[in-house]
Order: C-alpha cells, then sequence, then structure tokens
C-alpha cells in the first residue's frame, strides 16, 4: 500500500506499524496542527491495538473444565451423555454430574469438588489385586487376603522372609 492510500484509510481501520507509520509521518511534518485530529485518532487506535486483552473468567473456568476432563480421561475415566445430563465414571463408580444447561463457573466449582472426589477414589482403589505387580513367587490366598487387608504390615513381613521376591 502506498501512503496516499494508507492516508485516505481510516485509522480506526489500520494495523499497529500502519498507525505508528502514520503517526510518525504526521508529527514530522511542520504543520501537524492541521493533523491534529487524525494524530489523536492514531494515538486511540495505537492504544486499544496495545491493550493487553483480559480473558473473561467463564473461558478461564472453561480452560481448567478442559484440563480436569483431559486428566480424567488420561486416568481411564469415561463419561456418558443423557440429553439432560452427563455422568463421569472411574471404574464404574460415578463421581461426577453436570446438568445441561448449567453455566461453566457453576460447573467448575463441582468439577473441582470431583477431581478431589476421584484422588480418593484412586487411592482408596490403588491396591486392586489387578494393581499388584507380578512376582515370580507363588503367593497364597491367605498371602493375596493379607496384602489386600494390611498391605504395608504384609510388605515388611515379606521383607523379613527369605525368599521376598522384591
Amino acid at each position: 500500500m502506498n501512503i496516499l492510500e494508507l492516508i485516505n484509510k481510516s485509522p480506526y481501520s489500520c494495523d499497529l506499524a500502519e498507525c505508528e507509520f502514520l503517526l510518525n509521518h504526521y508529527k514530522s511534518l511542520d504543520n501537524t496542527y492541521d493533523f491534529e485530529m487524525k494524530i489523536n485518532a492514531l494515538n486511540r487506535q495505537i492504544k486499544k491495538l496495545t491493550k493487553p486483552k483480559t480473558i473473561p473468567q467463564w473461558e478461564l473456568d472453561a480452560m481448567e473444565y478442559i484440563e480436569l476432563t483431559i486428566r480424567w480421561e488420561s486416568l481411564g475415566c469415561y463419561w456418558k451423555d443423557n440429553s439432560s445430563y452427563c455422568k463421569w465414571y472411574y471404574k464404574d463408580r460415578e463421581f461426577y454430574m453436570w446438568w445441561s444447561g448449567s453455566h461453566i463457573s457453576d460447573n467448575i466449582i463441582k468439577a473441582r469438588e470431583a477431581d478431589n472426589l476421584l484422588d480418593e477414589i484412586i487411592a482408596d482403589n490403588k491396591f486392586d489385586i489387578g494393581d499388584i505387580h507380578p512376582c515370580p513367587k507363588e503367593f497364597t490366598s491367605d498371602d493375596v487376603n493379607n496384602a489386600i487387608s494390611n498391605y504395608g504390615e504384609f510388605i515388611i513381613e515379606q521383607q523379613n522372609k527369605e525368599d521376598f521376591c522384591g
């Protein structure tokens, strides 16, 4: 774009580089008072273009909710959708539900609580039989039951045995 086209362009449709170029051009002229309105308009546009953008709280809440659900899915959670609500599950145990039409700023509060609940559920299920690492030693059913009922004492007891596989 040449300078004549740029001069005839509205300051409010200029980008930052164009505004700065025009402002410097007008300020370099001897008769700046003739262009005072253009200079003021360019200053307002530059201020508008350089003003930091604020993100509304509901968008921040939505981004946090997306991060939570990504985390939940990475932990093996899944959700079931109904036309009026959505439920989240971990190992077939419901831990969160939201209603269609509800606002994200209300949902995020309950989603945070659900995230804490999920951490508790995972901690409670941490030592399921399927989660115990395989060991070359043959365990009896009494060993397995003992491990499930009192995992900490079981480990100490096994470390004291000679044939412990740890």
